[in-house]
């Protein structure tokens, strides 16, 4: 598996124009091939910025979705709505993290973030958020 997080800082008469946008833009991504989920993030120690995060199959998937008439106009119009005039992208292969599932058969969030936590190198914000989604 194969995940981008893309981040925006929306000008803030423009914030609730670029969520609108990225909502838009996901339901499209829905009907790509090899796209997986994703999930809209708003920070919580940077209340400016928002960001996305798509898993898919591979990432030629995500590049040729990427490269479409469709994303790029997205990605124009989404452009001149943030502070920086920037779109700021990271990407990450998935390493599924295991945890031994409950007696009710619910994720037990507890478990997840204790586990996340044992390892140095990742985000304890997205996988703290990846918990919730779960």
């Amino acid at each position: 598996m194969y995940v981008r997080i893309t981040r925006f800082r929306p000008i803030e008469h423009w914030r609730n124009e670029v969520i609108e946008e990225l909502d838009s833009y996901m339901e499209w991504l829905k009907s790509q091939p090899g796209f997986s989920y994703g999930l809209r993030l708003f920070s919580l120690h940077h209340p400016d910025e928002v960001a996305r995060l798509t898993v898919w199959e591979n990432r030629s998937y995500a590049d040729h979705a990427a490269t479409t008439e469709h994303a790029l106009a997205a990605r124009s119009a989404m452009l001149g709505m943030t502070m920086d005039q920037a779109i700021h992208e990271e990407e990450f292969d998935e390493q599924p993290l295991y945890v031994e599932a409950s007696q009710s058969d619910e994720p037990d969030t507890k478990e997840i973030e204790k586990a996340a936590l044992q390892k140095p190198d990742v985000d304890e914000q997205i996988l703290l958020r990846s918990a919730e989604f779960l």
